[in-house]
């Protein structure tokens, strides 16, 4: 391969800043240096990366010397590592890592993936993407030294490598930055939209649940006379203390007002929380989303002069808006990624469709899937899978694909309709809700790799619905 060639892998796969493949010389964890070593010489390096203000790329080479361990780190964003020479003994922590080969635009062969607790050997030709989700250390085993092409693009002035201290036994995925997936191993209620408190009428309040299905109680407003009202979509913030949701108004003439609350869950039922728009409004809100730093959301909207729902952040401090998406075709379930930078959504259009990926800087857009009927997509807390409703045969399933796409597997089976699947946060199940025989929606839980599925929690009587779920952390 070229150098050409390397440097347009590269940046290709969105290169940038500083350092390493895990490797990070002793001196960027406040050690002293000692041989052996790992030794940087810097490519090239710009400040000024278009599509990305506040971050900064470089391009770097790295000798990593026989014999040399470097030490357990993650990274502030996202590097991408090509091995030119030697071989490259890599463990990771927390989160995975998939070794490639080829370049990375005409179709690379996927060697293999190192999970948590797995250590595995990256040859000459070989490379790597590394997000921040991946905590992971390395070492040159071999006689000679190893020969690393970098790319990483962090924060102007963030460091090349952060050190991480975890404890000998942990092995589990975890994001080690902020939002929901900080919150492994706490796993708290479930949040839902229900008609039970209606009777079964067309009307809807949030209720929660434990994560073993006892406890149920409604925590929104929900239908009251006269009028129509309906509350949906919640969302928990990192704090696991409160939710935000959706709440439609009708009165007798059938006007329509919608509004976002963020409301804490220790409020009584019928309080409605904290307005997030500065007054109602009578256009579509479809669904929303908590950003993991709990200071945006993510809505699927259709505001005057858009004539089908797209994708909009809403800045919770000072209310300014971003519109992510554009037509031709409605964009509606976002959800953001682990680290906040990119959103995945549904799209339609012209009975074609699928799950894309947008990024909430640059605004590139990545398809993810080509089914027409894939919707409400839902990350793992390590960021490395999505969970989605999706048609197989002629049944809707609870679907699983790898972060970039690939690995489609379906989950569930039977003849049944299973929408709205969420992770729990400790990634170890998943909670959707599901239509069959004589009853509504219930809502069930399963393991993540489909097994164990089982009733959590079914609404009163036959006509009553329960779907659209949200699991939350432990609050703290």
């Amino acid at each position: 391969m070229t150098r050409a060639s390397q440097l347009r892998l590269l940046v290709a796969l969105g290169l940038v800043c500083a350092f390493v493949l895990g490797m990070v010389l002793p001196a960027a964890f406040g050690q002293s240096e000692v041989a052996p070593t790992a030794i940087r010489n810097a490519l090239a390096q710009t400040d000024h990366v278009q599509g990305a203000p506040g971050r900064t790329m470089v391009l770097s080479r790295v000798a990593v010397q026989p014999g040399a361990k470097l030490a357990l780190h993650h990274h502030l964003g996202t590097q991408v590592a090509r091995i030119q020479s030697g071989v490259l003994t890599y463990t990771v922590r927390r989160g995975s890592v998939v070794v490639r080969r080829g370049e990375s635009d005409q179709q690379p062969e996927t060697v293999r993936t190192i999970k948590a607790g797995q250590t595995g050997n990256i040859r000459a030709g070989q490379w790597i993407v590394e997000q921040p989700s991946d905590i992971h250390q390395a070492a040159n085993n071999g006689s000679i030294p190893v020969v690393i092409y970098l790319a990483t693009l962090l924060k102007t002035g963030a460091p090349p490598a952060t050190p991480v201290s975890l404890p000998e036994s942990s092995g589990s995925n975890v994001n080690p930055g902020a939002g929901s997936s900080t919150f492994r191993g706490r796993n708290g209620p479930i949040a839902f939209r229900s008609d039970a408190f209606s009777g079964g009428h067309e009307s809807h309040a949030i209720w929660q649940v434990a994560p073993d299905g006892t406890g149920a109680k409604r925590i929104t407003r929900g239908f009251q006379q006269p009028g129509f009202e309906d509350d949906y979509s919640p969302a928990f913030f990192a704090d696991g203390r409160r939710f935000a949701y959706i709440r439609q108004l009708a009165d007798s003439d059938f006007a329509v007002e919608n509004q976002i609350y963020v409301k804490s869950l220790s409020a009584p039922p019928n309080a409605l929380g904290s307005p997030v728009l500065p007054t109602p409004v009578d256009y579509r809100i479809l669904s929303l989303a908590v950003s993991p730093d709990s200071r945006s959301l993510a809505v699927a909207a259709a505001p005057p002069g858009v004539s089908e729902t797209q994708i909009f952040t809403i800045d919770l401090a000072n209310g300014e808006t971003k519109e992510l998406t554009l037509g031709p075709g409605a964009a509606r379930t976002p959800e953001f990624s682990p680290d906040g930078r990119h959103v995945v959504f549904a799209k339609r259009f012209q009975g074609s469709g699928g799950l894309f990926s947008v990024d909430r800087n640059s605004l590139a857009l990545r398809r993810l899937t080509t089914r027409a009927g894939d919707g409400s997509p839902s990350y793992s807390p390590s960021g490395d899978r999505i969970v989605f409703n999706g048609h197989s045969g002629r049944h809707i399933r609870i679907v699983s694909i790898r972060a970039d796409g690939g690995g489609r597997t379906v989950l569930t089976r039977g003849p049944f309709t299973d929408r709205g699947p969420v992770f729990s946060p400790d990634g170890q199940s998943i909670a959707f809700s599901r239509v069959g025989g004589r009853r509504n929606a219930d809502l069930y839980a399963m393991r993540a790799d489909g097994t164990g599925v089982h009733l959590l929690f079914a609404g009163r009587g036959e006509r009553t619905s329960d779907f659209g779920p949200d699991w939350g952390p432990k609050s703290r």
